[in-house]
């Protein structure tokens, strides 16, 4: 079994590009006010598409919905 790396809480695009594997996926996240964006990008990363909108409640609902999707 392959162990994931752990991502720092914030890094470079060029610490981010060492980080990643090959065919691995980015989440992006639009954080509204009332709901979170999420899309997942293709394995060449060059595109995104709607992944999931999650309505707002508490910090820790929202987050541990996004990392059950993650």
């Amino acid at each position: 079994m392959t162990e994931t790396p752990k991502l720092a809480a914030v890094a470079t695009l060029e610490e981010l590009a060492g980080l990643l594997r090959r065919n691995d996926r980015l989440m992006g996240i639009d954080l509204g006010t009332k709901t979170i964006g999420l899309a997942l990008s293709d394995v060449e990363r060059r595109l995104a598409t709607p992944l999931e909108t999650i309505k707002r409640v508490k910090y820790t609902p929202d987050i541990e919905r996004m990392l059950a999707l993650a």
